[in-house]
């Protein structure tokens, strides 16, 4: 994200980023989504900033509002539109790790063409 100089090229990237991960680090993503789920199910303790961290909507929100403030997105919650957007990678992720083969490449393509969308000012 850190290359883009616009805020929509910033929140494209922050899409295409999460599938990058999942596709170069699918041990790593594994070992990640079970940390989180044993967090939440409470079978672990101490690990509660690590699961705060993975699913944090929090610097979406911040980008959302930097890009809205400059006027490359429309008027919108922020907050709604951060858990839109990572509910929509989270489930196409989590299907992908419960052995559903999908084209994760063809997946950010086509939620960063939707999200653009969402996004652009009227």
């Amino acid at each position: 994200m850190g290359d883009e100089r616009t805020y929509r090229g910033k929140l494209n990237a922050y899409i295409t980023s999460s599938f990058d991960f999942v596709e170069r680090y699918p041990i790593h993503t594994q070992a990640l989504t079970e940390v989180v789920r044993m967090v939440r199910d409470r079978q672990i303790t101490g690990l509660e900033g690590i699961e705060r961290a993975i699913m944090s909507v929090d610097r979406l929100i911040v980008l959302l509002e930097q890009g809205r403030d400059a006027g490359e997105f429309g008027n919108f919650d922020c907050l709604t539109m951060a858990l839109a957007i990572r509910g929509a990678i989270d489930t196409v992720l989590c299907r992908h790790l419960s052995h559903t083969a999908m084209d994760l490449e063809r997946c950010a393509r086509e939620l960063t063409v939707v999200f653009d969308r969402c996004t652009t000012p009227v």
